[in-house]
């Protein structure tokens, strides 16, 4: 049964993980600091006192002094060994404490991926707990695990988007961001507003890494993937590329109203940024996400979208501009399954004498199914 009152701060068996953790570092790093400077102090003192004994035998009694130069040698290759063992000693102990140290910081790591599955765990999870929690562990894991982290905050994020979604339907709150919205909209702009309750949830919704867009005269919040940024030095590179994908998506979202809000050579050059992901970062946790925002793309650029359809609905006809654009893009580049399927469409098209025929509609619907 899930625990909806957990929280790392008050559960007992964390701290007292946490402080067995701290305490098995602190012993060991004194330890071996203690034994270090131990065998240091060992080696010089010996070392000292056999020179001492050495130069005092030599003055006093220059006929045994003799007899020692000549067992010198021998003397020298024993300090010599002294000197090794001690060396390997030191080197034995370093490697311990390296082998123990990484042992110590994989517990750690171990410790807060549970916390967070138990934090994400929760019915009743919000934005802001996944983000102080982020905030407190993301520095003290790996990148790896920096990665699940950062995940499951845009996992919280997508999951609680309807909740924010219902917060702006309120009629008289559409109205007041109706009046002071613009498409540069920032903070300034609540200078306008003496609805204290207004800038609460638009400062709150920022925080919690949303962002406020509008369609069709409604408004209502996106997650803000520029957001992200602030995590990318603590991330792998393929979630820092990942996340700049939607953050271009976030940024200049590429349909509204039913209608495409970039040119059709936007179209074509996300779709190769897209598809170059999925081949660099084949094996990333993100491929599936990233071949499904690709496929809205292959759809775009074959259908077009309601509003801005690809073949005019009067002349069946294909967009002289998109025309334009993709063969000039088929001209230029050669690699990649995008361009090969847009290449094929384009000598269908060019067939048909760039017309929507029935051999042209059942291509592209078959191609799309396919991708």
């Amino acid at each position: 049964m899930k625990n909806e009152n957990y929280s790392p701060e008050t559960d007992y068996s964390y701290f007292t993980i946490e402080a067995d953790i701290k305490f098995m570092e602190n012993i060991t790093h004194q330890l071996s600091l203690g034994f270090i400077v131990y065998c240091i102090v060992l080696l010089c003192t010996r070392i000292g006192v056999y020179i001492c004994v050495h130069d005092v035998c030599t003055r006093q009694d220059p006929v045994h002094g003799i007899i020692e130069r000549k067992e010198e040698t021998n003397l020298e290759k024993r300090r010599q060994r002294v000197v090794v063992l001690m060396i390997c000693a030191i080197l034995a102990l370093s490697l311990f404490c390296i082998i123990v140290g990484d042992h110590l910081q994989q517990a750690k790591e171990a410790q807060v991926l549970s916390g967070f599955q138990q934090l994400l765990a929760k019915e009743q999870i919000t934005v802001a707990e996944v983000l102080r929690y982020l905030e407190e562990k993301l520095t003290s894991v790996s990148r790896e695990n920096a990665a699940r982290l950062v995940l499951g905050l845009e996992e919280t994020q997508q999951k609680n988007l309807a909740k924010w979604e219902k917060r702006y339907a309120d009629l008289d709150l559409q109205k007041e961001i109706f009046r002071i919205y613009q498409k540069t909209w920032t903070f300034e702009n609540l200078g306008d507003t003496s609805d204290q309750d207004l800038k609460a949830l638009l400062l709150e919704t920022t925080e919690n890494g949303f962002k406020v867009e509008t369609a069709e005269g409604h408004f209502f919040p996106v997650i803000d993937y520029t957001f992200y940024r602030q995590y990318y030095q603590k991330l792998p590179s393929d979630l820092v590329a990942y996340f700049e994908l939607m953050a271009t998506e976030s940024e200049e979202t590429p349909v509204k109203d039913a209608a495409l809000m970039i040119e059709w050579y936007e179209i074509l050059v996300r779709a190769e940024k897209q598809e170059q992901f999925i081949k660099e970062y084949s094996s990333s946790t993100q491929v599936e996400p990233v071949r499904r925002l690709l496929k809205h793309y292959v759809t775009f650029a074959l259908f077009g979208c309601d509003n801005t359809p690809l073949f005019l609905y009067d002349t069946k006809r294909m967009d002289p501009e998109a025309r334009k654009v993709y063969t000039e893009y088929v001209q230029t580049h050669k690699d990649g399954d995008f361009f090969a399927l847009l290449a094929e469409f384009l000598n269908l098209l060019e067939a048909n004498d760039y017309c929507l025929t029935k051999e042209v509609d059942d291509f592209r619907t078959k191609a799309l199914a396919a991708w």
